[in-house]
């Protein structure tokens, strides 16, 4: 029996066989159009594709597969099994557990692969795996058509909905995941497989929710929804004071009887010093920010808003925009080569009990400058398809919390914000209802209780069944790593 693969975060150095990668060299996207090839190290491109988004994780791999097409991620897959290079997959490299990068093994990374065909007649979409979100949405706005899926631009398409997909149109359009009709796979064993609801169903069960578990999808088949090319989005500011609580509960009341078309995000945040991106009176102050996306008609959309000026927001910056506009807003806080680290979970309910608890760690003068908590609001269509009919396992939730550190860069910080992120989210754990967003959550890779937990026992253990059909040796591990069921 074939030796089966482990998670491991430090590997002796690895010495590749020259004659190895030659051939690999050799047959890696050979056609003067294709943009494949590969990186060592010292080779020029390495250095800027080693990293991930995050920058806590600074590893070097031993190669680095930039793959044109799916064939090359077929002979990298191969290279890998047969070299015993531990592999990491990369689309946007957005991950922020690190997943995107390894030490000492080889990266497999699609951002080559980046083409979005749109059909408007068939409302459906064909992605590449490397496709970024900012990709889809350019493609798609020609039409007035997009694909439900993430809040940054930057993102890679792949990585995103494999996780489950949250983003700007949810309540509208349900998640991501929601979304997919099909996928192409590459399997553990270099077999390129499509994943439906009628070829391979519990393959494309698993996908969609399960992450990077199973294969490499090399190429999405999305439906695609009408939206934009303008929508009515952005923020709104309040600062505080003393009045938190109150002012969180009103926001609460309001979002709980939101109509399908509002999707929000509050955040809880003191800016620090060093921001330049809000008016100077806003600096330094404890603030609740309100971020919105109305997906319908706008007027409609306008007279619904009303409830929110009606609470006399500092800044009111909701207005008609370009939804590409909306989906980049946040790139440029959220760029690479920053640090970042994020525990969330999942609540019934923004209950008076959780605003008291992040009020309290939000605004306590001992938080870390860039430190913040945010909440999503679920609900909607994502709460009305069946519990059972993705591996996404918290659809009963109303809002998903997330408690942050924020793009810092100095090492230095890294132990008080971690701390403070840590707990936030243990002070929240018993107010929850357990689990975690794939996508959203730092700790806990290699650890079968933490995943388990981020999971849940029911969708764990049947993802546990799918994995040993199509990763019995657990080759694809660097990710929320489920476990082959024995």
């Amino acid at each position: 029996m074939e030796k089966s693969f482990v998670n491991s975060d430090s590997r002796p150095s690895v010495k590749l066989d020259p004659a190895a990668v030659a051939k690999l060299r050799s047959v890696i996207s050979p056609f003067h159009y294709m943009r494949g090839r590969v990186l060592l190290e010292g080779d020029p491109g390495y250095e800027d594709r080693r990293w991930g988004w995050n920058a806590m994780f600074d590893r070097r791999p031993a190669i680095i597969v930039m793959c044109g097409g799916t064939a090359d991620v077929v002979e990298a897959v191969r290279f890998a099994r047969e070299q015993r290079l531990e592999t990491a997959v990369r689309c946007g490299g957005h991950s922020l557990a690190g997943f995107s990068t390894v030490e000492g093994g080889l990266i497999i990374d699609l951002s080559p692969m980046s083409s979005v065909i749109v059909d408007p007649i068939a409302r459906s979409a064909v992605v590449q795996g490397g496709a970024s979100l900012g990709n889809v949405d350019r493609e798609g706005q020609v039409f007035g058509l997009t694909v439900p899926a993430g809040v940054v631009s930057e993102t890679g398409v792949s990585g995103l909905t494999l996780g489950g997909g949250i983003g700007w149109t949810m309540r509208k359009y349900g998640l991501t995941i929601d979304n997919m009709l099909k996928c192409e796979v590459v399997t553990a064993d270099g077999e390129v497989v499509t994943a439906s609801e009628t070829e391979h169903p519990d393959l494309f069960w698993g996908l969609r929710g399960g992450g990077g578990n199973f294969g490499i999808v090399t190429a999405f088949t999305f439906r695609v929804q009408p939206v934009g090319p303008t929508v009515l989005a952005g923020s709104m500011f309040w600062k505080v004071g003393a009045r938190g609580p109150e002012l969180l509960r009103k926001v609460r009341d309001i979002l709980n009887k939101a109509p399908d078309e509002l999707t929000s995000q509050v955040v809880l945040v003191r800016p620090p010093t060093s921001r330049t991106d809000l008016r100077a009176d806003l600096i330094g102050q404890n603030l609740v920010r309100v971020s919105v996306c109305w997906v319908g008609d706008l007027d409609e959309g306008e007279k619904y808003m009303r409830v929110f000026k009606a609470l006399e927001p500092d800044i009111d910056g909701v207005v008609r925009k370009s939804f590409v506009g909306h989906q980049s807003v946040s790139d440029g806080a959220t760029g690479y080569g920053k640090r970042w680290y994020f525990k969330g979970g999942f609540l019934a309910d923004m209950s008076d009990a959780v605003i008291d608890v992040c009020v309290k760690y939000c605004y306590s003068p001992d938080v870390p400058g860039p430190a913040y908590m945010e909440i999503y609001t679920l609900g909607g269509v994502v709460a009305r398809v069946p519990h059972t009919a993705t591996a996404f396992g918290s659809r009963q939730a109303n809002y998903f919390y997330g408690c942050a550190g924020f793009g810092w860069t100095d090492p230095a910080d890294d132990k008080a914000v971690m701390s403070w992120a840590r707990g936030l989210a243990k002070a929240l754990e018993p107010l929850s209802l357990g689990g975690s967003y794939a996508n959203f959550y730092s700790d806990g890779a290699n650890d079968v209780a933490n995943v388990k937990s981020s999971f849940g026992n029911e969708v764990y253990e049947r993802l546990g069944r799918v994995k040993a059909k199509y990763d019995p040796t657990n080759f694809f591990h660097i990710n929320n790593n489920v476990l082959p069921a024995r």
